[in-house]
């Protein structure tokens, strides 16, 4: 089951714009983004990914979560908060750096044992 159709009403309403003004923040047709929100069509890959960009959600919780719901149960996870997610992002960097690092000294000292 897709929340897709919810969840774009939702946020647009939660971002307090109009259905009118969203074509042109997606690139798309006025009465495209109406059957979205009223779930006769849904988007391919290309206007997906822009709509997700554009409330800074994932695909994934565009597509399979209830929004709105989490929202209203206090689970701000799913409205992403954009500095949030690339610190986030840099501290997963930051390990797999370590990880490699430390790799990288265990193979040494392998190869040293190994006399290779």
């Amino acid at each position: 089951m897709s929340f897709f159709s919810k969840n774009i009403l939702f946020l647009r309403k939660k971002g307090k714009h109009t259905q009118a003004a969203m074509p042109g923040f997606v690139g798309i047709g006025r009465a495209t983004w109406s059957n979205y929100e009223n779930g006769l069509t849904e988007p391919d890959f290309d206007k997906l990914i822009g709509i997700a960009k554009f409330f800074k959600v994932s695909i994934d919780d565009l597509l399979t979560t209830d929004i709105e719901l989490n929202a209203a149960h206090g689970e701000n996870n799913v409205v992403n908060d954009p500095q949030a997610d690339y610190a986030k992002k840099e501290q997963v960097n930051w390990l797999i750096l370590q990880g490699l690092n430390t790799l990288g000294e265990d193979i040494g000292k392998i190869k040293e044992k190994l006399g290779v």
